[in-house]
């Protein structure tokens, strides 16, 4: 009798085991969830529901979409860390700069170590840009009417972002008081992007190609790269400020691409690399690139090592001007 009781015990054991282990191999067993960062229509939602379908039909799941705005991406961050780390809940947007910027004001309760970045899909770098109705035609021009009417002259920038502290940095190497600048900061692209083009504010340093579509509204001072870029008529952003003898770092603006939680890809290393493989597949897909193309969305794979190390020295620019940033 105990025999036959061990024997059922088994099988009972068994048959609650197999579903389990049958639903680890057949992951994802259920819908997976991207967390946006910002409200609908923004760049990275755009993105993010841009890739949605093609993800889908990869991964044999839906996929859909939860837009989690607010504190410049900290409520989505939040959010992904609070769900289960088991594959189901992707964070979608711009992962750099605002994951190191947040670490960096303290107000993350989150390390850098506690995401796995899977990949950079649509970087993106920043445009300075003047209303079309101003003066200033050059970088030169702008920051000499900051230099000689305090407090008359505004820009815009997005909290916590590259162009932000740039247009800092750039007051500070000029020897301009920050208070001579009006510097407005949002937590909604959409929104700064509005006040530049309505001329509600005189200059806005913000990500390029997500001012693609006001471009008629704007004219380019400067661009957050190296070399000159042929999307915007407009110099390097160093080359512009040549004139007054400065020179400031050139990073990566707005990173936007795909994160899990760390503890996602130690406790589930084999849907982590299906998640990988799967990213990777779509995103290097000639269908998918010509559709995102046409939509002005950016479609590159660089992997998690490489997207990994740009949110890493981003992140670490951001630790080393804290204090002007924060001031």
């Amino acid at each position: 009798m105990k025999t036959v009781k061990s024997i059922l015990a088994v099988l009972t054991l068994m048959l609650i085991i197999a579903p389990i282990a049958s639903a680890e191999k057949k992951y994802p067993s259920k819908p997976i969830t991207m967390v946006v960062g910002y409200g609908v229509g923004g760049s990275s939602d755009r993105m993010t529901r841009a890739m949605t379908s093609f993800i889908s039909e990869e991964m044999g799941q839906p996929v859909k979409v939860v837009n989690k705005k607010g504190a410049a991406t900290l409520l989505g961050l939040n959010y992904v860390l609070k769900r289960p780390a088991d594959g189901y809940t992707i964070y979608s947007g711009a992962v750099s700069p605002y994951m190191g910027a947040h670490v960096m004001t303290g107000k993350a309760k989150f390390s850098m170590d506690d995401w796995a970045i899977i990949n950079i899909q649509w970087p993106d770098y920043t445009l300075y840009a003047a209303s079309k109705d101003s003066p200033y035609k050059t970088m030169e021009d702008f920051l000499k009417a900051v230099k000689e009417n305090p407090g008359k002259v505004s820009a815009a920038a997005m909290q916590n972002s590259v162009g932000l502290l740039t247009l800092k940095l750039i007051l500070k190497e000029a020897g301009i008081p920050e208070k001579n600048l009006n510097l407005v900061t949002y937590t909604s692209g959409g929104k700064a992007r509005s006040a530049v083009a309505g001329g509600s504010v005189d200059l806005i340093a913000i990500a390029a190609e997500g001012c693609l579509g006001i471009k008629e509204y704007l004219v380019p001072l400067a661009i957050g790269r190296n070399e000159a870029d042929e999307s915007w008529n407009a110099p390097a952003i160093n080359e512009s400020l040549k004139p007054l003898g400065i020179t400031v770092p050139v990073l990566s603006d707005a990173a936007r691409g795909y994160a899990v939680p760390t503890k996602m890809k130690k406790d589930h290393p084999e849907r982590y690399e299906k998640l990988v493989t799967a990213l990777k597949k779509v995103t290097e897909n000639g269908d998918v690139k010509k559709f995102l193309k046409g939509s002005n969305i950016g479609s590159e794979w660089i992997g998690p090592e490489a997207a990994t190390e740009v949110v890493k020295e981003t992140a670490a620019a951001f630790m080393e001007h804290k204090e002007i940033l924060t001031q």
